[in-house]
């Protein structure tokens, strides 16, 4: 089998591509292994490289995950077919997706996987702290399945002058210093533009 080439997706983001069946000589064929006819109802067989995101969340083909594999039935009378939906979540890897049917195989070329949109941040650990001691931590953007991401929420490139507020649940001390961000206090809110 060969596919279509598939470019670069988006974590969570469905898309289809074409598989063709082939003989030895790489023709287009309508002809199973055993020489009759490829039907309408052809039982085959998707693995793949791919693996879950940080979030947890499984590569599927139709719903189902990948990691496991999956067999479904396709319309292989006209030798190829186009897939159903894949999805893919892990951007820190460029996986590959095999069809197997009656032994034969075929396998994608390397899919590059994008992260999503902005969704949340992460902050780095932060260890016990002495009051009044200034101390920093490094905070990442993440999307929807915990890849780090470049982008805002509506899909543009972060900038090196996003606006970002901070707030915090810590109180004054009884001296009534109130806790800082930068000098600002962090009781009502502290905005400000940052490198992201």
């Amino acid at each position: 089998f060969t596919w279509s080439a598939i470019g670069a997706q988006i974590a969570g983001t469905a898309f289809t591509a074409t598989i063709t069946a082939k003989a030895t000589y790489l023709n287009t064929t309508p002809k199973d292994t055993d020489g009759t006819a490829l039907t309408g109802t052809e039982s085959v067989t998707f693995s793949s490289t791919a693996t879950a995101a940080t979030s947890g969340t499984v590569p599927t083909y139709n719903a189902d995950d990948l990691t496991d594999g999956t067999t479904v039935s396709v319309d292989l009378s006209a030798g190829s077919f186009t897939t159903s939906n894949i999805l893919l979540y892990n951007a820190g890897e460029t996986p590959t997706i095999t069809i197997t049917h009656n032994t034969k195989t075929g396998t994608s070329g390397a899919i590059t996987v994008n992260p999503a949109n902005l969704q949340s941040f992460t902050w780095s650990a932060i260890g016990a702290q002495i009051a009044g001691t200034a101390f920093t931590a490094t905070l990442t953007a993440k999307d929807l399945y915990l890849n780090t991401t470049t982008k805002d929420t509506d899909g543009t490139a972060l900038t090196g002058t996003e606006s970002v507020t901070f707030s915090s649940t810590a109180t004054a001390a009884s001296s009534g210093t109130v806790p800082t961000y930068n000098a600002d206090d962090l009781t009502d809110g502290t905005t400000l533009k940052v490198d992201l």
